[in-house]
């Protein structure tokens, strides 16, 4: 899935329960490059005005906010 900044998604898997299907407002990459130069991507969403870094691997668990394919 291709994210673009300022568009809410959900997660279907966030292992706590409180913040499963809220909105997430994606915005953007978050690089850091450790001290042997290899950089680190990871994502960062706004949840219940609180930032979350994500690693790539947990990508899959997020939908389009208006995607009703899993019952919300």
């Amino acid at each position: 899935m291709t994210l673009e900044i300022g568009k809410l998604y959900r997660s279907r898997n966030w292992s706590r329960h409180d913040l499963r299907g809220e909105p997430a407002l994606y915005l953007g990459e978050s690089i850091f490059i450790r001290s042997d130069n290899s950089m680190i991507v990871n994502y960062e969403f706004l949840i219940k005005n609180k930032k979350y870094l994500v690693d790539r691997s947990f990508l899959k668990y997020m939908v389009n906010y208006n995607d009703d394919k899993y019952g919300w």
